[in-house]
C-alpha cells in the first residue's frame, strides 16, 4: 500500500538571509519530519509531494536542494498564487495509485514516527470513515475537542455535520478521491472542511478526529507567517458559492461567537495611558471614561452575537440564513435520500468548477 503526502508551500516574501537559517530551518525540519516516518506494514511506500505556489526563488533554491537529496521527495512549482485546496488538488493529481493521501500544512510535522501503525489501528476501528482529521498542541478547533497536549489512546470522534476541526493535516482514503477524480472541492478559497464534509457523506462515508493521530503544529507562532491573501472579487464569489449551496443542504459554520474575554494587560494598560501632547486637552478622566466605554461595547456586540448574525447574513444571505437551521433536517435527509451518483453530481456543482 502507498501514501502520499501533499504539502503545500507559499513563501513569496522569504529572502535568504547570510548565516541564518530560522524560517528555512523551520521548513526543512518539518519537510524531514515526514520523509523519515516508519512505515508499518500494509503500508510499504511513501512518498511527499510539495506544490509551491509563487514562492521567491530563494525559498525554491531550498526546495530544489530538499528534492535532490531525498528520492521520495517531489516538488512541483506554479507561477502564480493558489488556494490550500488548488495546490493540494496538484499534489493529488500527480500521485494517481495511492491508498491514502495527506493533505499536510507546512508547518506541521509528524509527532510519532509509527504513525502509520496508528493510521492501520484508526483505519481497522472505523471501517465507514473515509477523511481522518488529526489532533494539535495549537491551533486546532477546541469546539471539536481536536486541541491537545499530547496522543491519547482512545476511540475516534464521528463529526457530526456541524462539526469542523481546523484542517492542519487531513487523511483521505483513495475511495472518496477517486470519485472526484483526485481532487478535494476548492470553489471556496478557504475550503478545506465545508466540501469535504458532503463529500464524505455522498459516498456514505463519515469523518472522523482520531484522538491518537497527534502532530505538532507551530501554525508560525515563532517562524513567520504562512501568508494566504485573496482579492475581493474572490471573497465575493466565495459567499455566492455559499448562499447557492445553501439552497440544497445545510452548511454550519461550526463556530459560535466568542465568550466575554477578561481585559489583557495590554488592554488596561491602552485604557488607562497618558494622552499623547496633541490630545492634551481633553480631560483625562473623561478620556479614560471613552475608552472604557469603547471597550465594553465592542465587548457587547461581540457576546451578544450581533457581530456573528451579521457575518453570517453576509456568507449566506438573508433568506439562507434565517431558514437554513429550521430546514436543516429536510435538507440532510433529501441528500441522503439521493441516488449516489447524483450525490456526487450535486456536490461537483457546488464545489468544483465547472
Amino acid at each position: 500500500m502507498k501514501i502520499c503526502v501533499v504539502i503545500p508551500t507559499f513563501e513569496p516574501n522569504f529572502r535568504a538571509v547570510k548565516g541564518g537559517l530560522g524560517l528555512a530551518e523551520f521548513y526543512i525540519e518539518n519537510i524531514q519530519g515526514w520523509l523519515s516516518t516508519e512505515l508499518s506494514f500494509p503500508f510499504t511506500e511513501l512518498v511527499v509531494v510539495i506544490s509551491d505556489f509563487a514562492s521567491s526563488e530563494d525559498f525554491r533554491k531550498i526546495l530544489r536542494r530538499l528534492n535532490r537529496q531525498h528520492p521520495k521527495l517531489s516538488v512541483l512549482f506554479g507561477d502564480r498564487v493558489l488556494g490550500s485546496a488548488e495546490a493540494l488538488n496538484r499534489g493529488l493529481s500527480v500521485h494517481q495509485d495511492a491508498d491514502v493521501y495527506v493533505y499536510a500544512a507546512s508547518d506541521t510535522k509528524p509527532a510519532l514516527s509509527d504513525w502509520s501503525a496508528v493510521l492501520i489501528k484508526e483505519l481497522n476501528e472505523n471501517p465507514l470513515t473515509s477523511i481522518i482529521y488529526t489532533t494539535c498542541h495549537i491551533g486546532g478547533s477546541k469546539t471539536c475537542d481536536q486541541v491537545q497536549t499530547r496522543p491519547i489512546d482512545k476511540s475516534a470522534k464521528v463529526l457530526m455535520l456541524e462539526e469542523q476541526p481546523i484542517p492542519n493535516v487531513v487523511f483521505f482514503l483513495r475511495s472518496i478521491i477517486v470519485e472526484y477524480e483526485f481532487a478535494i472541492g476548492y470553489i471556496l478559497p478557504y475550503d478545506l472542511g465545508i466540501s469535504l464534509t458532503w463529500m464524505a457523506l455522498s459516498i456514505d462515508t463519515t469523518r472522523i478526529l482520531s484522538y491518537r493521530l497527534f502532530f505538532h503544529h507551530d501554525h508560525f507562532v515563532e517562524h513567520g507567517r504562512h501568508v494566504r491573501s485573496y482579492d475581493s472579487d474572490n471573497v465575493k464569489a466565495g459567499h455566492q458559492v455559499r448562499r447557492a449551496a445553501s439552497n440544497h443542504i445545510h452548511l454550519a459554520e461550526g463556530y459560535l461567537p466568542k465568550p466575554w474575554p477578561r481585559p489583557s494587560v495590554d488592554t488596561l494598560k491602552l485604557v488607562f495611558t497618558l494622552p499623547p501632547s496633541k490630545a492634551q486637552n481633553i480631560p483625562f478622566a473623561l478620556l479614560v471614561t471613552l475608552r472604557l466605554l469603547k471597550y465594553l461595547y465592542s465587548q457587547i456586540i461581540s457576546v451578544s452575537g450581533a457581530k456573528y448574525f451579521t457575518q453570517q447574513i453576509k456568507i449566506f444571505g438573508m433568506r439562507n440564513y434565517l431558514f437554513q437551521r429550521q430546514s436543516s433536517k429536510a435538507k440532510i435527509l433529501a441528500f441522503i435520500e439521493l441516488k449516489k451518483s447524483d450525490r456526487i453530481i450535486l456536490v461537483r456543482n457546488l464545489f468544483f468548477r465547472r
